[in-house]
This record gives C-alpha cells, sequence and structure tokens, in this order.
C-alpha cells in the first residue's frame, strides 16, 4: 500500500500529474489553469535542478555525533542495518551496493578498535536467507561471539526494536551506527526511541557539495529529490505512528 502512494507522491509521476490537472483545469478556469501548469513546469524545473535536492537533503546528513578515538564516550557495539539485496539470473542472491559499503566500514571499525558487531536484516521475498545472512556470506565471515546475525527486522523500526532486545540483557547502551549518510536520521532516531545512545560515521553514496553545474537541470537532481523525499515521508510516518518522537532527533 506504501509502495502505491509513494509512486503517486513522489516525481515525475506527481509533476506530471499537476501538468495535466493544470490543462484539464485551465478548460474551465483559464486563470487557475494557467497558474497550476506554471507551477507545475516550474516545479518541474527546480527538481531536477541539483542544488534544490541537496539543499533539501542537508538537515538529513548531520544526524549523529561522529566518534573518534579518545573521546570520552567509548562505542559498545557497532550496528550495521542492511540496504538490501538482490537476485541475479542464477537465482543467486547478493548484497547490494549500500550493504556492501556499511559492511566495509563497519569490519573496518570492528577490526581496527576490537568493538563487537551486528549484522541486522531480515527475511527477503522469495530467498530463503536473510539479507544480513547474505552479507555475511559474501565476506566470507564465520559467525562469533564478536560478529552476531539479527535475522528479523523488515523495517528500520523493527532493527531498532530487535537490536535494543538483544543488547539489553548485557546492559549495552553506547552504540556505533554505519549506514549511509540520507538512512542516518531515521536510524539514529530510532535506535534512541529504544534507549540507546548513538554515535556514528555516516558515508555518502553521492557527492552533496555545491558546484555551479548544480544549477543545471539533470537526472541526477531528481534522484537526490527522491532519496531526501522518501526519507521525509518515512520519518513523517514514524512520528505519526509514535515510532519515534521529536526528542530522538537530538544528540
Amino acid at each position: 500500500m506504501m509502495e502505491i502512494i509513494n509512486a503517486f507522491i513522489m516525481p515525475p509521476f506527481s509533476l506530471v500529474l499537476i501538468l495535466i490537472v493544470g490543462w484539464l483545469v485551465q478548460r474551465r478556469n483559464e486563470r487557475v489553469g494557467r497558474l497550476l501548469f506554471t507551477l507545475g513546469a516550474v516545479v518541474f524545473i527546480l527538481i531536477f535542478m541539483p542544488i534544490t535536492g541537496k539543499v533539501a537533503i542537508q538537515p538529513l546528513l548531520h544526524a549523529v555525533k561522529p566518534w573518534v578515538p579518545g573521546d570520552p564516550i567509548m562505542p559498545e557495539v557497532v550496528l550495521i542495518p542492511t540496504g538490501g539485496a538482490f537476485e541475479d539470473q542464477n537465482h543467486r542472491w547478493w548484497p547490494n551496493n549500500y550493504s556492501v559499503s556499511r559492511m566495509t566500514s563497519g569490519l573496518d571499525l570492528h577490526k581496527r578498535y576490537g568493538l563487537p558487531l551486528i549484522i541486522s536484516g531480515g527475511p527477503m521475498p522469495g530467498s530463503q536467507d536473510s539479507e544480513a545472512k547474505i552479507l555475511f556470506r559474501f565476506f566470507n565471515l564465520e559467525e562469533t561471539a564478536d560478529i552476531r546475525l539479527e535475522q528479523h527486522s523488515r523495517t528500520t523500526y523493527d532493527t531498532a526494536r530487535n537490536v535494543a532486545q538483544l543488547l539489553r540483557p548485557a546492559g549495552v547502551k553506547v552504540v556505533f551506527l554505519v549506514t549511509t549518510d540520507v538512512h542516518m536520521t531515521r536510524m539514529a532516531a530510532s535506535l534512541r526511541h529504544q534507549g540507546l545512545q548513538i554515535l556514528g560515521r555516516p558515508f555518502s553514496p553521492m557527492v552533496y557539495e555545491y558546484t555551479w553545474w548544480d544549477a543545471v537541470p539533470k537526472n541526477v537532481g531528481l534522484s537526490i529529490w527522491n532519496k531526501a523525499l522518501n526519507e521525509y515521508l518515512a520519518i513523517a510516518w514514524y512520528l505519526a505512528t509514535g515510532k519515534i518522537s521529536i526528542a530522538d532527533f537530538q544528540h
């Protein structure tokens, strides 16, 4: 259901819809129709300009306090929420680029500082294995006391709840979160809502620095906007359903 709603809300479909409505309304009320058509056209151009997407996405990029060795607060565990997987033509499952990038960064922390590692990702439709297991197998790892798999979570909220349940008996409170920068805000807020303290190392699969070329409309602008809007809509849904609160954004 949410996928259908997103398809109607997210550009470019929503913008095309505004243009069509404007054209139809113009037959009955030329002034209102022209206004809608012009609005849709202007927004259509703006949404393809990378600079507008980069401005919109900035609030999502600073969700956690970056941790560096020597800080008074020491992380107790590294958490890697998976970012997806796919099936190839031979019906073999592989982690996607987001999962691999998160895992590479998380493994570096695990090995460099000796921190325990949790890989969280639930079952994939059509696969017998969880996302966590697929990623784990891709890196040829062995499950030990220091590397644990959480294989039941399908959503960001599930990850926060299930990981908190894993950590609670051991009294672990400080989590080093490794995920993509755009996802960091919602994931960190969800974990804080479960009573955990979050440090992190967000990384970016895209470059969000400003250049003069960002004022030129191109497909990457739409891509940035879609990432930002997806997260803002998900955050709004989590707030509306009580999965997180405004206080959970403080760090």
